[in-house]
């Protein structure tokens, strides 16, 4: 069993204009179209057995849209994150309508959001989602699409938000920081902080840094994910299958710890 916990797809009518502005932005190609079609076609003919979905709400009047959206998608082997921007005020009742749904985290993205995670704006959101035993994913790191003067999503970031709240189930987008693997390894190896292992492990990451990383960090806190279509869907495995670790450290990290974030079996 393989989980992708890292794909973004979009509408049927947003895909091509999506995937279009998104490769001008960063000069970078797809492997994918980026529709739902294409995202079932890949599951069903290659080495991965189920893939997370991660929407981003870049207003927040999209919040609710992609949300009920999001709700209807019902796959067996698809999974659908739930929508969040900073400036969504009615996050409570929202993140409990996502709950009684099935959607049990949300994802959010400091630079196409243009926040820091770590403001105390931020912490009524993060303690409803310990109530409602939610998780929250955050993009991590460099970011090819867009470009601040000052980075928002530093791994130290979101170190500050875990002092805080150490129950918090967070993810960190991309190696915990991407083209950040130094601030990774200092200051979030070794805390109760999921890392999912998305675009990087295509050459982004050195073996000695990943390496490092996966010995650090607790095997109960790395999930495999791609980034599709950023990077190919079933051909991206190769760079996990080929790492020299344990089967059973392998096997938490490419469903086992997935699964336990999504309460599946």
């Amino acid at each position: 069993m393989v989980i992708d916990f890292h794909t973004h797809v979009f509408p049927d009518n947003l895909y091509k204009k999506a995937i279009a502005s998104m490769e001008e932005m960063s000069g970078m190609s797809s492997y994918g179209e980026g529709s739902e079609a294409g995202l079932i076609n890949e599951l069903q003919n290659g080495v991965i057995d189920k893939a997370v979905v991660l929407p981003v709400a870049t207003k927040a009047i999209q919040v609710e849209t992609i949300n009920r959206y999001n709700t209807t998608r019902k796959y067996e082997n698809i999974y659908f994150l739930g929508a969040m921007h900073p400036d969504y005020t009615n996050f409570d009742t929202e993140l409990k309508f996502l709950k009684d749904n099935g959607i049990n985290g949300i994802k959010m993205h400091p630079e196409f959001q243009c926040f820091f995670a770590s403001d105390k704006k931020f912490y009524p959101l993060y303690e409803t989602l310990l109530s409602l035993d939610m998780f929250i994913l955050f993009h991590a790191g460099y970011e090819e699409f867009v470009k601040h003067e000052v980075e928002h999503s530093t791994p130290s970031i979101f170190a500050k938000v875990y002092k805080d709240f150490p129950n918090l189930k967070i993810v960190l987008a991309h190696c915990g920081g991407h083209k950040e693997f130094d601030i990774v390894k200092e200051c979030i190896c070794g805390n109760n902080i999921y890392i999912d292992l998305s675009y990087d492990l295509a050459g982004t990451i050195s073996d000695k840094d990943l390496y490092e990383l996966i010995n650090l960090h607790s095997e109960d806190f790395i999930i495999y994910g791609s980034d599709y279509p950023w990077q190919p869907l079933n051909g991206y495995y190769k760079y996990f299958d080929r790492l020299n670790i344990p089967s059973s450290k392998k096997e938490k990290i490419q469903y086992k710890n997935a699964a336990k974030l999504l309460e599946i079996s």
